[in-house]
């Protein structure tokens, strides 16, 4: 999500020289223009504050200092403040397509995406040409799981736009989440072409050569996130994760304890190293670390399935049984990978319970 400043310094300039302000007042404003153009948020909306406490500004550079100041404050993460702003910018100036799309980025990030989108269709209306708004549009849809019309909007940005990594990168995700991994991976082959050093988009990049089977190659995608981002949890957890399914547990096990260092309620991580533990032998360990990600995350299918895999591993197969039962009813999608595996193990006929109890009286092959 991007919060954009529209206009340029010589554009302050002209506004303050031409207001009836105080040289004192004048200099404040501009002050504040150099502060959050130096990345100096805080120090930018006092001197904004300053500035309209003056008064005398004419309502369009009225509408400017409150959207600046709304920007600078939502960069501090003070949302409901940078609202206040935002509205107060658009009932001055209605025809801003800038602030409307800058309070749709707020919407969403504090959750409201409905309000989000109807303010990115209020730019849009205002200002068809601005590729940020159909960019931000559609990574609201993405997150409403609406995945074609999120795409169209990507592809109306990447129109506008063709030298927008973000779009690529956030396209890509859609296809990712989709499972049109070849899509995706175009994408995320452009992000980077145009972003060497984007990281989401190496790691979302061997995420998907992970679903293709290309470990070596997502390895080395993960291998670059760490290089550019070393502080990077979710990396180290993917990685992880790569290195189990090549069986490689004593390197997966090091990737997951990186990432729980890096944070420790890291569900996804301590989840890895459960399975990672278990196909090592350690079930105590693995058992531990299964019940703490379902500590975090309760009921969460696939550390649900985990834990059932665990106590198969264990022997304790009504246990497994009952586990698996409860993760496969919550997520279809936790049973249909479940299914692959028991047809790679070749115990799968056509009938999925039958062929889940016969691979758990087995001992769980292949875990």
């Amino acid at each position: 999500m991007r919060l954009t400043v529209c206009c340029s310094v010589l554009l302050f300039v002209a506004i303050i020289v031409t207001s009836p302000l105080s040289a004192d007042d004048r200099q404040a404003c501009q002050q504040g223009v150099d502060a959050q153009q130096r990345g100096d948020a805080a120090l930018a909306v006092q001197l904004y504050d300053r500035c309209l406490a003056a008064g005398g500004l004419a309502d369009d550079n009225a509408a400017l200092f409150h959207y600046l100041r709304g920007s600078a404050l939502a960069d501090q993460g003070l949302y409901r403040r940078a609202l206040e702003d935002f509205d107060r910018s658009i009932a001055l100036a209605p025809n801003s397509a800038t602030a409307y799309q800058d309070r749709g980025v707020v919407h969403h990030l504090m959750g409201d995406i409905d309000r989000a989108i109807r303010d990115f269709d209020s730019a849009i209306d205002l200002d068809p040409t601005d590729s940020y708004a159909f960019a931000n549009r559609g990574i609201a849809f993405r997150d409403l799981g609406l995945f074609d019309r999120a795409i169209a909007d990507f592809d109306r940005a990447l129109q506008l736009d063709a030298l927008d990594a973000d779009s690529y990168h956030n396209r890509g995700i859609v296809y990712l989440e989709l499972g049109q991994l070849d899509q995706a991976i175009d994408d995320l082959n452009h992000a980077i072409r145009l972003n060497p050093r984007m990281a989401l988009a190496y790691d979302n990049r061997g995420l998907a050569l992970q679903e293709q089977g290309h470990l070596d190659r997502a390895i080395a995608d993960f291998d670059q996130v760490l290089r550019l981002d070393p502080g990077d949890p979710y990396a180290y957890s993917n990685r992880g994760w790569a290195y189990q399914e090549k069986g490689m547990n004593d390197k997966a096990i090091a990737d997951f304890d990186a990432a729980l260092r890096l944070d420790p309620s890291n569900d996804d991580a301590l989840n890895g190293r459960a399975y990672a533990r278990a196909s090592a032998g350690d079930l105590k360990g693995a058992l531990k670390d299964v019940e703490r990600a379902l500590s975090l995350r309760p009921g969460d299918p696939h550390i649900t399935d985990t834990k059932g895999d665990v106590l198969c591993r264990d022997g304790r197969v009504e246990e497994a049984l009952t586990a698996w039962r409860q993760s496969h009813s919550a997520s279809p999608e936790a049973q249909a990978d479940k299914q692959v595996r028991l047809e790679k193990e070749g115990f799968y006929k056509g009938s999925f319970e039958p062929a889940l109890r016969a691979w758990a009286d087995a001992g769980c092959p292949g875990f």
